[in-house]
């Protein structure tokens, strides 16, 4: 997944990336924050583990959408914390990930 993300940089007009159940495995990259414009980022059912990197909870200031359901991420977002890095995000899917959790702030599932 890093190679990926290697290939966007930081004026990467991308939107939407959807690699839903692609058996993508290792960690998120903390790159991902790189992407200004993206607002929905769906990573669920795949192999993922490790921890949510800070930097996408503080530098996505678009991301409405955030679904890492049904992988194998541990930790915990606590986004009273980090909400203010996320303003305008509507929907966080986190079920399925054994040791994540989430913290205090309620949000709107989708």
């Amino acid at each position: 997944m890093n190679a990926a993300v290697s290939l966007l940089n930081r004026e990467s007009p991308l939107e939407y990336l959807s690699v839903f159940d692609n058996r993508l495995t290792g960690t998120i990259p903390a790159e991902m924050a790189w992407l200004p414009a993206l607002s929905t980022l769906s990573l669920g059912a795949n192999f993922l583990t490790g921890s949510l990197p800070t930097e996408l909870l503080v530098s996505s200031s678009r991301l409405k959408s955030l679904w890492l359901e049904d992988n194998l991420l541990t930790g915990f977002v606590s986004l009273s914390t980090y909400g203010a890095g996320l303003p305008r995000l509507t929907s966080l899917r986190l079920s399925g990930n054994a040791e994540l959790r989430q913290g205090p702030r309620p949000l709107m599932y989708g």
